[in-house]
């Protein structure tokens, strides 16, 4: 039995979505336990939200495999954070990224005692877990009592049927995806004003993809002509969008692994990315894109050359289009 938050639906964006269509092209299940979303509050009320969304899904879990835990040999906890103890079979938990240690300031103080407990839960009650990277690893060890020998570390992949080395011609906007849902983790905040400044000196446009929450509505609301909303695309377009765009950017304030770099590396396009999750691990800065610290500075230094420096661009896509990038598919 797979358990996920959305089933498998082409929408289900994000490393976690990515990883459960992946894999179950392949994997064959008896039953997947598609867990009910609850619409976001407001922003002030989101840590409260949380912790009732964990009592809600632990309790809609437990009733679902009641009577019909047993018939399983095992449960795939694929994306779900709270889980309830099930004694009769094994629960292979795969976690994506733990969110304790990054928020800033006060909603630490405020939101970190209920991630802790919503995150014990899906630990605990797990027999083995799968870690997309050393640093989910790493960050599951360091806050949790888990036996390392029973974490396995196995990295995301990308679906190189859809992101490949396009030969199309490059067009004069910088490419910002999916990152409206969760616009603090993702790094919007921290671009913005880079982009703005951007948008004053060049003559190019900023596209951003990706379903939105109402946080991300109103920011595009604020935004200028100078970007462009085309909202939730597919996964083919989003490819052609990497191959075509001058460059793309991943500003994100904290991963477990960092999914998008690795898609266009595979799509042979280039890549500005904050050094979060194991990007650093895989992406060469300097080589196959740029990896930077939050630092707005660097940022504007970077995303200028590369604006002004169509070579520096080629020389990233040439060698991405040469790179051996961890596939999805057998």
């Amino acid at each position: 039995m797979v358990v996920c938050s959305q089933g498998f639906s082409p929408e289900y964006s994000g490393g976690s979505g990515v990883y459960v269509n992946g894999i179950y092209k392949y994997i064959p299940y008896t039953k997947y336990l598609k867990v009910p979303a609850m619409p976001a509050p407001s922003k002030g009320l989101y840590p409260f939200f949380n912790l009732l969304h964990h009592f809600k899904i632990r309790k809609y879990i437990a009733k679902e495999l009641q009577h019909e835990s047993s018939a399983y040999e095992i449960i795939h906890n694929a994306n779900v954070v709270p889980f309830p103890e099930i004694k009769k079979t094994r629960v292979v938990t795969t976690v994506h990224h733990v969110s304790l240690g990054w928020k800033p300031g006060i909603k630490t103080r405020i939101s970190a005692p209920m991630d802790f407990r919503m995150e014990k839960s899906m630990i605990d009650n797990s027999d083995y877990i799968i870690a997309v990277s050393d640093f989910t690893k790493e960050r599951i060890l360091h806050y949790f009592s888990f036996p390392e020998e029973r974490i396995r570390v196995i990295s995301n992949g990308t679906d190189t049927d859809v992101f490949y080395p396009r030969v199309l011609s490059e067009e004069r906007f910088i490419l910002f995806p999916n990152v409206l849902r969760y616009p603090y983790r993702k790094g919007t905040y921290f671009i913005l004003p880079i982009l703005r400044k951007l948008m004053g000196l060049y003559d190019l446009k900023c596209i951003i993809t990706g379903k939105s929450s109402p946080e991300g509505k109103r920011i595009i609301d604020d935004a200028s002509n100078k970007f462009r909303y085309a909202g939730f695309v597919n996964t083919e377009e989003l490819a052609r969008l990497y191959s075509q765009a001058m460059y793309v950017i991943f500003p994100s304030m904290y991963e477990g692994f960092g999914l998008i770099p690795a898609e266009v590396m595979a799509s042979g396009g280039a890549i500005v990315s904050s050094d979060v999750g194991s990007v650093s691990e895989y992406c060469r800065s300097g080589t196959n894109g740029f990896v930077l610290p939050h630092n707005r500075e660097k940022w504007v230094e970077v995303m200028k050359e590369l604006i002004e420096n169509s070579d520096l661009r080629e020389h990233i896509r040439k060698n991405n289009r040469k790179e051996k990038v961890r596939s999805l598919n057998l």
